[in-house]
């Protein structure tokens, strides 16, 4: 699958994509860059599908394409390994050295680390994107790793199996509030600060590396 040549408009004159443009952070982060090309199985694209050089063309890429919530990555496994860690380690090496990527990662990794241990191979959700991480420390490309907290708020493709919108779900539709898993304990962001946040980086541009954001 190969993308068709996007010509940067906006004062900036920056060519950007979104993978995982249809989805719930990618489509509300699309809402504020207009400008931004997108690429989504929703509509047929397959990031590892693209050929290498076409990614040549971007200055920054925003990755939401993930399995990303335990039960994908468990029903999953070698899916969510190919998509969040073998996949992301290619679009790492296929990148400008000078373009900026930008990827959702996890804040679960977390409590392995709180540890001083390792995620195991046999958790689909962590072990995969603490591998992509580590790759993308000694990459030596502008690569931003957020390890969310869990996001919650409104966007165009809404989740509503997340556990704050489901639990406002229930508080809209029942009038009671059920507690999913209540002996988790996550960080919560606010999807619309997220978004912010992500849109303001073409003039702010992070510094590489791993950053936790809740």
């Amino acid at each position: 699958m190969a993308i068709q040549p996007v010509e940067g408009r906006g004062r900036l004159m920056v060519k950007r994509i979104i993978i995982g443009g249809r989805g719930y952070i990618g489509s509300a982060l699309a809402e504020k860059m207009p400008d931004a090309a997108i690429i989504d199985w929703k509509n047929g694209g397959d990031y590892c599908d693209v050929p290498v050089d076409d990614w040549q063309q971007f200055d920054e890429i925003y990755w939401f394409a993930g399995h990303s919530s335990p039960r994908m990555c468990q029903e999953d496994p070698l899916g969510a390994f190919g998509n969040n860690s073998a996949g992301l380690v290619r679009l790492m090496k296929a990148m400008r050295k000078d373009a900026l990527l930008v990827y959702a990662s996890t804040s679960c990794i977390l409590e392995y680390e709180n540890r001083g241990k390792t995620p195991p191979v046999q958790d689909a959700m962590a072990f995969p994107k603490w591998a992509a991480d580590q790759y993308a420390v000694v990459s030596g490309k502008c690569v931003v790793a957020l390890r969310l907290g869990t996001v919650a708020g409104p966007s165009p493709q809404m989740r509503w199996d997340l556990a704050f919108n489901a639990m406002s779900c229930d508080a809209h539709q029942k009038g009671v509030v059920t507690v999913y898993n209540p002996q988790a304990k996550r960080p919560w962001l606010w999807l619309p600060d997220c978004v912010d946040f992500l849109s303001s980086l073409s003039e702010n541009k992070p510094k590489a590396g791993i950053h936790y954001m809740w």
